[in-house]
């Protein structure tokens, strides 16, 4: 039981972080949206283009593993096949 205490308080300290890392990105999107309007920056459009398809690939993922993680544990342990998700 301790190790899977210590399992779950590393797991709240890094989505604490998570979410801290998350408004980070937004506040800066939001700036960077701010100046690009006022014509004060300029957007390399292939650049923002490879950093948004990394964005985008690993958020999903991150995503999926989360809710495949807090969906098996609404349910119990997964099956041996939903293991190979995890």
């Amino acid at each position: 039981l301790n190790e899977e205490k210590e399992i779950l308080n590393r797991g709240i300290d890094n989505g604490n972080r998570l979410v801290a890392w998350y408004k980070h990105r937004l506040a800066s999107v939001q700036k960077r949206a701010e100046l690009l309007a006022k014509g004060m920056v300029a957007m390399e459009v292939a650049v923002h283009e490879q950093k948004l398809n990394f964005l985008r690939a690993h958020a999903t993922e991150l995503n999926r593993r989360i809710i495949s993680l807090m969906e098996s544990s609404d349910r119990g342990f997964p099956t041996h096949i939903n293991l190979q998700v995890l």
